[in-house]
């Protein structure tokens, strides 16, 4: 029996729908992308740094100094484009919710200090990474 006094209970609100994997990792996508774009155009001024001589000897540094300057330039361009590029390859493969590994070594590259940007990196990258640990979002990869 039911009390007459009592409330009628009314049903719970209908809950939101979860995010799909493809709107979650949408934006911290496009971000390791700008992030791996923002890399490679610093390593390609590096590479003009190194490669003309700009640094040290513009400066009225050594001759020693300069050469030593420009070669450690000179790789540290080669590092940034390397990572640019895997940024820029694994946000692509985020977007299109394929190869998990390739999207997670993008999303970790993006916050390897490699150029200027390396403190503004440091947060689309972590933001990537707990998308991508996402269990929903893992299991959305093909």
């Amino acid at each position: 029996m039911t009390d007459s006094n009592s409330p009628p209970t009314s049903p719970p609100p209908p809950s939101e729908p979860a995010e799909a994997p493809g709107e979650q990792v949408n934006l911290p996508a496009i971000c390791i992308i700008v992030m791996g774009g923002l890399n490679i155009l610093t390593a390609i001024a590096l590479l003009g740094m190194a490669l003309f001589g700009i640094g040290m000897s513009a400066i009225g540094g050594s001759v020693m100094i300069a050469a030593f300057t420009g070669i450690r330039v000179f790789f540290y361009a080669i590092a940034a484009l390397i990572i640019g590029g895997v940024c820029i390859a694994g946000g692509l493969r985020m977007r299109q919710l394929r190869d998990y590994p390739l999207a997670l070594a993008g999303a970790i590259a993006a916050g390897v200090p490699c150029s200027c940007c390396c403190i503004v990196g440091i947060f689309p990258a972590i933001w990537a990474i707990l998308v991508l640990l996402k269990p929903d979002v893992k299991a959305a990869f093909k």
